[in-house]
């Protein structure tokens, strides 16, 4: 273990490596169990999950972002109860989810309008849903005016509803990555718990990188993850 917290580890057929970006917005956020990874799809690129605690993720945000400034992060309410938030990127779309605790419909969605029900999972829409971490490079792809849905409470955010029909109906016919037989043999060797977890497509990796020495799992992934920020 690294004098900063930080670890490296190695399991067979992927190499995880520490993750240099907004690595300081974790500071005293405890390592959890990803929950998000069970929802995406077998097609997507690229996948990348943070443990979450709203007022410390805000403090750390304030504090990266706007070092010196009077600005500060807004995050919608709803982010109170998210312990985990995340986003994919496939050929087609740019997904943010946030993992909740628990859900109040009338509390939570009070700023949503429903749009439709698509596979019996009801599709909102709002403009006033104050997204907040779009502020990172990273979650920039999410503006404020988001439809969501919400499965298995996991609050899903994109920027238009054919992202939003096509994770339901993955989910629905449980065409999720999860379930892929290569992976559920290499996510057993993979930590229960991180502060950050990150998975990508390793044909999408520029071998002329500085993670030089990644192998390859069964199912063509680079997994990198930090374990700890103290």
């Amino acid at each position: 273990q690294a004098e900063d917290g930080i670890r490296d580890y190695k399991v067979t057929g992927v190499q995880t490596c520490a993750l240099p970006i907004y690595v300081s917005l974790l500071n005293n956020i405890k390592p959890k169990k990803t929950e998000i990874l069970d929802i995406i799809p077998e097609n997507f690129n690229f996948f990348k999950s943070y443990s979450f605690n709203k007022k410390l993720f805000s403090n750390n945000i304030d504090e990266v972002l706007f070092e010196n400034s009077t600005n500060k992060i807004e995050l919608d309410s709803i982010y109170q109860k998210a312990n985990e938030i995340g986003y994919y990127l496939s050929d087609k779309d740019s997904i943010c989810i946030i993992k909740l605790k628990d859900v109040d419909y009338e509390i939570d969605f009070r700023n949503f309008d429903l749009v439709k029900e698509y596979r019996n999972e009801k599709i909102f829409k709002s403009e006033k849903f104050i997204t907040g971490i779009n502020k990172l490079n990273e979650f920039e792809f999410i503006n404020d005016k988001v439809f969501s849905s919400l499965i298995e409470n996991n609050l899903i955010l994109a920027n238009n509803i054919q992202s939003i029909e096509r994770i339901i109906l993955n989910t629905k016919n449980k065409s999720t990555f999860i379930l892929n037989k290569d992976f559920t043999n290499f996510n057993k060797k993979i930590p229960s718990k991180n502060s950050a977890l990150e998975l990508v497509k390793s044909k999408l990796i520029n071998r002329s990188e500085e993670h030089t020495s990644e192998l390859q799992s069964p199912c063509n992934l680079v997994c990198r993850l930090l374990l700890e920020k103290k």
